[in-house]
């Protein structure tokens, strides 16, 4: 899985800690100076190498990162910059996010290009929106998984089976519908649909979680039963 790091100003944790918990949902590994700073070790030279190794670097900016005056951020700016120049223009690396409302800094990344250049994410408008969006570049697919995890309560079987077989494409990435998918058994088995939406379900908790359980060998017993 990808591996990513964030920088960010102090001020700011609660936000950054909240954007960590769910790119970790999603096996996302997380590079913050609050948790991977090892101990004995250069902290300079950790930090340098968590961006030149990160599949990713988000860069937080906020309305406390325009008051500091000085901040180590914009360090990891200037060494984030040098990383993207040596990058392709055509794969993304350095993502902008707006914790409030703020102006991406109007800073020079080489070729006439300043930060503005790179399209950036709002996450102080619509936290959901933005965080599928960062999802969608970092883990593809994934971004989806709100939008079929609501889809599972439409009121079509046909729309709530398309949801529940999207999600088993999905695989692991889908853990978090599990409890969803579990809490639709009941209500499926008192549906006049038959067998075809809970068939779909235990198909896709085994493709969620790589493994059987209890409950799902059982689920499958009930269904071959009827």
């Amino acid at each position: 899985m990808s591996t990513v790091f964030v920088s960010y100003v102090r001020e700011d944790l609660k936000a950054v800690s909240r954007l960590a918990e769910v790119l970790r949902e999603f096996q996302v590994t997380v590079w913050l100076d609050k948790t991977a700073l090892k101990p004995g070790l250069r902290w300079q030279d950790q930090i340098r190498k968590g961006i030149s190794k990160g599949d990713f670097f988000l860069a937080c900016f906020s309305k406390a990162y325009v008051k500091r005056q000085k901040t180590y951020m914009n360090e990891e700016l200037t060494l984030a910059i040098e990383e993207l120049r040596q990058r392709p223009t055509d794969r993304a690396w350095f993502i902008p996010l707006k914790l409030n409302a703020v102006e991406i800094p109007d800073r020079s990344i080489g070729a006439g290009e300043t930060l503005r250049a790179i399209q950036w994410v709002d996450l102080h408008s619509d936290w959901t929106t933005g965080m599928e969006n960062v999802l969608a570049v970092i883990v593809p697919g994934s971004e989806r998984i709100p939008r079929l995890i609501a889809q599972l309560d439409n009121r079509s079987a046909r729309k709530r089976i398309e949801a529940i077989g999207a999600l088993g494409r999905l695989g692991p990435l889908a853990k978090k519908a599990i409890p969803h998918l579990l809490e639709m058994v009941p209500k499926e088995e008192a549906s006049p649909f038959g067998s075809s939406p809970l068939a779909a379900i235990v198909d896709t908790l085994r493709a969620v979680s790589h493994k059987g359980s209890e409950a799902t060998d059982a689920l499958q017993r009930k269904i071959g039963a009827t």
